[in-house]
This record gives C-alpha cells, structure tokens and sequence, in this order.
C-alpha cells in the first residue's frame, strides 16, 4: 500500500490528485480510471477537514492495487468518531428548494464505491473504500 500525508486544508486537493496520478501510471491503469478515485477522496478528505476540526495532524491517504480492485483508505489522527457510512442517505428526489446543504457528495461516494468501510479506535478515524475498476 503506498501512503502519504496531506496537510489538512482544502489547497491540499491539487497534490491529491497527482498522488492519484502517480498512483495509476505506475499501475499501468489508465487515466479514466482517475475521476472515480479523485471524487471519492476529494469528497472524504473534504468531509475530514470540514467536520474533524479538531484535528491538528496531516491526513494519510493510502492507495493499493489488487486486481482490478483498487482500496483507498484515509486515516485521520486525534478526532472524534464521524462515521460516515452512518450518515443519512440523501434524497435525490426530494425538491431543491426543501433541501440541506450537504450531504450528496456521501451519495456520490456510495454509489461510486464498491465497499466502504469506517474503524475508530485510539481517536483515529479510519475510512476504506475499495473501487472495481473496469478494464
């Protein structure tokens, strides 16, 4: 699995994305396969740096290829629990004028995702995804 570690800020996203990059040339997979990965890590970094505010440390991100699978796994330090796989399902039918902000980028993420998973211990939060890719 490679990791690194991203500040904690938005501005953040640009690096991300060449993790991303860097990630799938050297898996041989080709770029198409990046706007899936990029959204889903764009949408949970986001959501970490938003609703773990207390947090002080870098957010690890860790990218690894098995098969056709690629897991995708965000691991953010000293927080509070925020489960996402325990968030309220968006409805995508409901009128723009009676909805929340919030809450179709999670929608976003589940449909794209194969599997996502949420662990909390010792205060780190940890997310895994994994993707299918599609040869």
């Amino acid at each position: 699995m490679k990791e690194r570690r991203f500040r904690r800020e938005l501005r953040s996203l640009e690096a991300i994305h060449e993790f991303v990059t860097e990630f799938l040339a050297a898996h041989g997979l080709p770029d198409s396969h990046s706007f899936d990965v990029d959204l889903i890590l764009e949408e949970l970094f986001t959501n970490m740096v938003r609703h773990s505010r207390e947090g002080s440390h870098d957010i690890a991100i860790a990218l690894e290829r098995d098969g056709r699978d690629v897991t995708i796994r965000l691991r953010d330090f000293d927080v509070q629990a925020y489960d996402v796989t325990d968030a309220p399902a968006f409805d995508i039918r409901q009128p723009l004028s009676q909805r929340r902000p919030g809450g179709m980028g999670l929608h976003l993420v589940r449909q794209i995702a194969d599997t996502i998973r949420y662990q909390y211990a010792d205060r780190i939060s940890t997310i895994t995804v994994t993707k299918r890719l599609d040869p």
